[in-house]
């Protein structure tokens, strides 16, 4: 389990700490300084752990005034920043809310920097880095690579990286709709393999805009084998029952690791 906590160490800042269940020992992976570091996630096999913070590895003192992106690869001891582009610069504008796949190769993170991709819409975007090949895509697009006007935030990961589903108020990124831009967020589903885009918070789970749920839908968790969605939303129009609250949708994207 990986979260943030106040340490003395930091002087009651902020820092990221790893607790381990079978043996009760709680161990600081955060830089320590005198700056924040939160937002910690840990892959499905407890080995990498990502992380957001002000504070490059081995410093104390800000380095940045944003947030940067990190990866701590347990079984190396090595930290890594994620939230770079291909030349290696950090994203221009920070960035935080980090999750990773099981094998450490894919990150998301949320932010605004103009320096990952071409972006014509001046707001904040859902990226995917790929550590192996050194490339950085962004995830809050359409189908026909349309980016989204309304801010996007708060994604999730499936185990083998392909699928990634956050939070948007973008009122483009499908057809139809309806929902006003900055007013209500739906919640997407991005699939990387095939470059499409869903709607998960959808009356019935039907993927059209003009089933948008009708209240703000946020919190997308996505299962490690990518097939369930959960998430939180106020709207009462996505069920046959017209209540809010916690749901979960189907990937209508997913693919059996046997074909089927």
């Amino acid at each position: 389990m990986v979260f943030d906590l106040s340490s003395y160490k930091s002087g009651y800042h902020e820092d990221v700490f790893l607790w381990d269940r079978t043996t009760g020992m709680t161990k600081q992976v955060s830089p320590g300084g005198k700056n924040l570091s939160s937002g910690g996630y840990v892959s499905s096999n407890g080995r990498y752990i990502v992380y957001h913070s002000v504070l490059k590895p081995d410093s104390t003192e800000a380095e940045w005034p944003p947030q940067q992106s990190f990866l701590l690869d347990r079984e190396t001891g090595l930290t890594e920043q994620v939230s770079v582009n291909t030349e290696g610069l950090p994203a221009d504008e920070g960035a935080t809310s980090t999750h990773v796949s099981s094998d450490g190769n894919f990150v998301t993170f949320d932010s605004k920097a103009k320096n990952f991709v071409e972006i014509n819409q001046d707001t904040v975007h859902v990226f995917v880095k790929d550590r192996a090949n050194k490339t950085t895509e962004i995830m809050s697009v359409s189908s026909v690579g349309i980016q989204g006007p309304g801010q996007s935030k708060d994604s999730s990961m499936s185990d083998d990286g392909r699928y990634v589903v956050f939070q948007s108020f973008a009122p483009n990124l499908v057809e139809g709709d309806t929902n006003p831009i900055s007013n209500i967020s739906d919640i997407f589903l991005r699939d990387r393999l095939e470059g499409k885009t869903w709607l998960i918070s959808s009356a019935n789970g039907s993927g059209k805009g003009e089933d948008a749920g009708n209240g703000t839908s946020g919190n997308p968790a996505i299962s490690g084998d990518g097939r369930y969605v959960v998430f939180r939303s106020n709207a009462y129009n996505l069920t046959a029952e017209k209540k809010n609250g916690v749901f979960i949708a189907i990937n209508p994207f997913w693919v059996s690791p046997d074909g089927k």
